[in-house]
């Protein structure tokens, strides 16, 4: 069970940090003109990548830096009930993350086809 929150949780972290970059990353104050439409699907699939890599990296460093808390005692929890990280645990946070790119990769093609109709 805690593998799979570990990976549900990773997974859902990651979708939103791609959301996020993705936000940023298309928002006006970051909008360089492009002049055809070639041009165009090339910057939002760079927009796409540089999101996706962005936010994959921030959820596995939030899962990692879970793992060293854990292994250090860091939190309340861990102080009164003790915890223990271990290899799976990261292990899950990346399969986490790889579905969480998925699921977005996923949703980007999906409207990218309806977006061309």
């Amino acid at each position: 069970r805690d593998k799979w929150l570990h990976a549900v949780t990773l997974a859902a972290l990651t979708l939103l940090g791609c959301a996020f970059f993705f936000g940023v990353l298309s928002s006006n104050c970051l909008h360089l003109p492009v002049d055809d439409e070639e041009n165009q699907q090339c910057a939002v699939r760079n927009k796409q990548v540089i999101s996706s890599c962005a936010g994959g990296l921030c959820a596995f460093l939030i899962g990692l830096i879970k793992e060293v808390g854990d292994f250090f005692d860091f939190w309340p929890q861990c102080r009164e009930l003790g915890c223990t990280p271990s290899g799976g645990d990261v292990l899950a946070n990346l399969i986490g993350v790889v579905i969480g790119e998925l699921i977005f990769a996923l949703l980007f093609w999906v409207y990218s086809k309806r977006k061309s109709r």
